[in-house]
């Protein structure tokens, strides 16, 4: 087993910015070079097991060219902090073995050829994972298979998609986050590509989310509360100091696949294609007491906006053959529970009892969503013993609240709470199905 790791190269905690190529060398050898000397290796003898890759801590880009039949051994690509890219460039042939890519952005280009089957009937996976880590603020997830270019598996095949954020706590009173995701298979307007394995797996999800969704059903209530009431000590700690609190949230999440063109997905198993996005704009405004001014005002404003689009799109003179389950699906989830209160005079506190004290509580929650699948005039879809599964799904929670409380002598309180949501969710199939087994949900003729 050979491993070539990109981090030697780095001077932490600051990472080098470094391109390698890897192709064939010499019969029976690799070639694995870039724009440094240190590890540079020239006509170094084929692994048996396995070649790993591990990309470094700056934004590296590596090129995997022809490799021919030249490797016959598992080939990984590891991402790591930073944004990585990988090009699949010409024909790589693994005799068997798996092929695995980890980066922020992989494109396979044009006519390139990745195959996985053995000459002796054994067969490796293929696996293409995009992932924006916590450091890629503003670097989508894409995944690219170019006009003309093949993915050939009789294992499974798995192009995935993920740029996550998880939360815990609500740490800042101003977020603003768009997740974005995304896969293409073959080129708008043009030629499309080739995938054939066992089980087909195709997914985007790009996801702003709290924690406590990915909780069992019974933790989530008691979990959920508990948090709601942390997520307050930061807005309550501002407000102390100027008896005022602001918080503003707008988050986004995009999750697209897109089959251009020509592009054929065939199985022997089943086919899943997915596009998901959820974005959560939840907060909690809180003003507790006139804070260090003592003026006799106290006041909280919340202002969260989510954004979710999704889109699963099945072009024309598309095809999609399964021997088992189509499953194509576009799930958003939009999200703005928005909380603004505000407490004034509190017993016990040391502020100055006013009759002269106003509170305003005012909470804005807005959602926009919108889910689309599709499958286009002339695209075909076929189970030859399952069944064939095609919709779009959206879900939104719009929740703005406002509370006032005087506790003690105060002119009056003000609490405003205003919600507004877009939503659009929508399957249209005007393509050519057919399924051996049930159909589920419906399909207008028209």
């Amino acid at each position: 087993d050979v491993t070539i790791d990109l981090s030697d190269l780095d001077l932490l905690p600051v990472g080098s910015n470094d391109t390698a190529t890897l192709k064939a060398g010499d019969p029976g050898t690799l070639t694995f070079e870039g724009n440094f000397e240190t590890i540079n290796l020239e006509n170094f003898a084929s692994p048996a097991g396995s070649l790993t890759i591990d990309m470094g801590w700056g934004n590296d880009t590596l090129t995997v060219q022809s490799l021919g039949g030249q490797l016959s051994a598992d080939l990984t690509v590891r991402d790591n902090l930073g944004r990585d890219t990988v090009n699949i460039d010409g024909e790589i042939l693994l005799d068997g073995h798996d092929f695995r890519i980890g980066a922020e952005t992989i494109t396979v280009s044009e006519d390139a050829l990745i195959s996985t089957v053995g000459a002796s009937g054994t067969t490796g996976d293929i696996l293409l994972h995009a992932t924006s880590d916590f450091t890629d603020v503003l670097v989508p997830a894409t995944i690219t298979v170019q006009s003309g270019a093949q993915l050939l598996s009789g294992g499974d095949i798995q192009i995935i998609a993920e740029d996550v954020t998880h939360r815990l706590f609500q740490f800042s009173p101003v977020e603003i986050a768009h997740k974005k995701a995304s896969i293409k298979l073959g080129a708008e307007g043009g030629g499309g590509a080739t995938l054939s394995g066992n089980n087909v797996t195709i997914r985007a999800e790009a996801a702003d989310k709290s924690l406590v969704d990915e909780l069992p059903a019974y933790a989530k209530g008691f979990v959920g509360e508990m948090l709601g009431h942390l997520n307050q000590l930061t807005s309550m700690g501002i407000s102390q100091f100027l008896g005022v609190d602001a918080s503003v949230f707008m988050r986004a999440a995009d999750a697209t696949v897109d089959l251009f063109g020509n592009t054929v997905v065939e199985a022997s198993g089943n086919v899943d294609i997915e596009a998901k996005s959820i974005a959560d704009a939840s907060l909690w405004a809180v003003a507790v007491g006139s804070g260090l001014t003592q003026i006799p005002f106290t006041a909280a404003v919340g202002y969260g906006d989510a954004t979710a689009l999704t889109r699963a799109a099945i072009a024309d003179t598309s095809s999609i053959d399964a021997f088992g389950n189509v499953t194509i699906v576009s799930d958003a989830s939009a999200v703005a529970a928005v909380g603004a209160r505000t407490n004034a005079q509190l017993p016990g506190s040391a502020e100055t009892l006013s009759s002269k004290n106003v509170s305003v509580a005012f909470a804005y929650a807005e959602t926009d969503l919108d889910s689309t699948t599709t499958v286009a005039e002339g695209a075909s879809i076929e189970s030859q013993t399952g069944n064939a599964n095609i919709h779009a799904k959206g879900l939104v929670t719009n929740n703005p609240a406002a509370w006032t409380a005087q506790y003690g002598d105060g002119t009056g309180g003000v609490a405003v709470a205003l919600g507004f949501d877009d939503s659009d969710v929508k399957t249209q199939v005007d393509g050519t199905v057919r399924a051996e087994g049930l159909v589920v949900g419906s399909l207008d003729p028209q």
